[in-house]
């Protein structure tokens, strides 16, 4: 049996109906007003205005940009990032040599170090690469091979060496001595 007219009217209308899933619209919505509530629609004109009134300077919480040179040189920046008066100390001078070297730096600390080798039962004296200006400098070694296992200990430093004993027999070792 075929629609009426009323029928196919009805069907029409419901078969192009826009889902409550969501769907596409090919034509404008126009809403009735300004929204009145927190969830409403907000129409075009709405938006515009609310936003015509915002301005930079009215913003808070917004960031604070350094202003950006694209030409001159850096001593014509205003607000330029200053360097400290005393910077943090610097590498002035450093030597190595296969696995001994020394590292001076900006303040006059020094770092040093090196391999030395041991026969048995004897102290070994140690002279550093570059002299300290006291005996107050502090030193570390390890054993890197040994036949026998003991623990150094510093007898004696001047500023220039320093003195190890040990029990050890035929050992090599990595050492490293720092201070002023």
């Amino acid at each position: 049996m075929a629609d009426t007219p009323a029928q196919a009217a009805l069907r029409e209308a419901f078969n192009s109906r826009l889902p409550t899933s969501g769907g596409t619209m090919t034509g404008e919505l126009i809403l009735n007003g300004d929204p009145s509530t927190n969830l409403a629609a907000a129409t075009k004109q709405y938006v515009d205005s609310g936003l015509s009134n915002i301005s930079w300077n009215s913003l808070s919480g917004k960031p604070n940009f350094a202003t950006v040179a694209i030409t001159g040189n850096y001593n014509d920046l205003i607000n330029r990032p200053s360097m400290p008066s005393s910077p943090y100390a610097y590498v002035t001078a450093s030597w190595r040599s296969g696995e001994n070297f020394y590292r001076v730096w900006s303040d006059g600390f020094i770092e040093q170090g090196g391999l030395f080798s041991k026969g048995r039962d004897a102290a070994l004296t140690v002279y550093l690469n570059r002299n300290f200006t006291t005996t107050t400098y502090k030193i570390t070694s390890g054993l890197t091979a040994s036949t026998d296992s003991g623990r150094m200990v510093v007898i004696s430093r001047a500023t220039n060496s320093f003195t190890l004993q040990t029990a050890s027999w035929n050992y090599s070792s990595m050492w490293y001595a720092c201070g002023w």
